[in-house]
């Protein structure tokens, strides 16, 4: 069961109850004989547009995605649901400005509590492809022309932007 919102900030808690309200009865129709469930919810990071300048400050998990998190699970804990596993997923690329996605599915786990924050999700999958490219530029499968146009194409297709200060001197 996968639901978008409009107008969402996670920052805001207020955004918690909102998706509760909302997804709580097609929850309890669909999911009516499972008492454990895994939750996926991405969302519009704003502090990605906002702090674009600082990458690490962007990028960081702030104290603002432990309280959603807690929120939604003591929501859904309200209705004699457990959520195993709760994934938080910060972009900009995927879903337009102030959409939240949230994603319900029957849990693989048994009782077993899992966290997943992920504040910049094109950042982490562009770190990924770049350890690949990487090991490809290692083990000599690409040129050094081949990875610099890769590292180009993925800034590119991930809309990411890479500020980097060589032969930055101090004196």
């Amino acid at each position: 069961m996968k639901q978008y919102f409009r107008n969402m900030d996670i920052r805001n808690i207020e955004s918690t109850s909102k998706i509760f309200n909302e997804t709580k009865d097609a929850v309890l129709e669909k999911y009516k004989e499972e008492s454990e469930l895994d939750v996926e919810i991405n969302y519009f990071n704003f502090e990605l547009v906002e702090n674009s300048i600082d990458e690490e400050k962007a990028s960081e998990i702030q104290r603002y995605h432990y309280l959603f998190m807690r929120e939604i699970r003591e929501l859904f804990s309200s209705i004699n649901i457990k959520i195993n596993e709760l994934g938080l997923k910060g972009t900009v690329n995927e879903l337009n400005n102030g959409v939240l996605s949230i994603e319900i599915l029957k849990s693989s786990y048994i009782n077993h509590k899992i966290n997943n924050i992920i504040p910049c999700k094109e950042m982490y999958l562009y770190e990924d492809n770049v350890k690949t490219l990487d090991l490809l530029l290692e083990t000599n499968m690409i040129s050094e022309r081949e990875y610099d146009k890769n590292i180009v194409d993925l800034q590119n297709e991930m809309n990411i932007e890479i500020i980097e200060i060589d032969n930055e001197y101090l004196n």
